[in-house]
């Protein structure tokens, strides 16, 4: 049996206008050795998963299609879909997103195999707002260094997922979890830094059914918050990586008090003031952000 370098792992639901361009991306990629691409469809009730069929008729010693019977909903999705895969190194797209250099896969190959430090690798994309063209943009931004350890990297707010990929294997956390990419990064960061290459090469697509609608809602930040809680005390993850975590936490605490100026009740206030008041993290901000913090609480 051959040996396969690196799997592309992909994950959809109800994205019949979308998997395309996805799938297109990952065939598309120049490769120096065996890959696979494994899709995860959990279950989904549009044409999504007859197009998958489509390429896996097209492509059948390449693409795995794995069709769920029921909905798993997208952690369980994921998860279940990269213990399919067999490579050496796991490329992560999920099927509203797509990769826009045949080349992406190789050259992230090439980094961690020069760079054993890194158990992982990531680089620019095009966040492309289908709704607002001028909201369009290039991210991340202003990262200077090619080897982040964990400090460096929860500086940056946020990167692509579709631009990820990692040595496997890895141990994810068993949590019922919104964000199964940050338990991913926790992990690998607990194993290794993380590499940058200063390339855009894929596209991250915001329209009205992706998830990241979700991120300014208050029942999500509320959610967050205590998913964020949990994290920064996993024994699996190290304890470098848990500081920053609690870095992490603590801002989303600030967020949310800020965006709920005069709304929050007398009961809430309390307990987000008693999670700051213990917090080492908040000290070390500026008095500025202290003042305004309890401008807020006491309103």
């Amino acid at each position: 049996m051959k040996e396969i370098k690196i799997s592309a792992c992909i994950i959809t639901y109800n994205q019949q206008d979308y998997i395309r361009e996805c799938l297109e991306g990952a065939i598309n990629q120049v490769v120096l050795c065996d890959y696979e691409i494994v899709i995860g469809d959990d279950c989904s009730t549009d044409q999504t998963n007859a197009i998958c069929l489509e390429y896996v008729q097209k492509f059948p010693e390449k693409i795995k299609l794995l069709s769920r019977e029921k909905n798993l909903g997208m952690a369980k999705n994921w998860v279940n879909t990269i213990s399919e895969c067999q490579g050496k190194y796991i490329a992560i797209c999920e099927g509203d997103d797509y990769w826009t250099d045949p080349n992406k896969l190789q050259k992230q190959i090439d980094f961690l195999e020069a760079h054993p430090e890194c158990s992982f690798s990531f680089h620019k994309a095009v966040r492309f707002d289908a709704r607002n063209a001028a909201h369009n943009k290039i991210y991340p931004k202003d990262i200077s260094k090619t080897v982040l350890n964990p400090k460096d990297f929860y500086a940056v707010p946020t990167i692509p997922t579709a631009s990820v990929v990692y040595r496997n294997p890895v141990q994810i956390p068993n949590l019922i979890h919104s964000h199964l990419d940050t338990l991913l990064y926790a992990s690998l960061l607990s194993k290794g830094d993380a590499g940058f290459i200063n390339e855009q090469m894929s596209f991250y697509r915001l329209h009205d059914e992706g998830i990241s609608n979700e991120y300014s809602q208050n029942w999500y930040m509320e959610r967050r918050i205590k998913e964020l809680k949990i994290e920064k005390n996993l024994p699996e993850f190290a304890s470098n990586v848990r500081s920053e975590i609690q870095k992490v936490y603590i801002d989303h605490v600030l967020l949310y008090l800020n965006k709920n100026r005069g709304k929050l009740t007398l009961s809430q206030k309390k307990h987000y003031l008693k999670i700051l008041v213990v917090s080492k993290h908040f000290y070390a901000k500026s008095l500025k952000e202290y003042l305004i913090l309890f401008k807020t609480i006491l309103k």
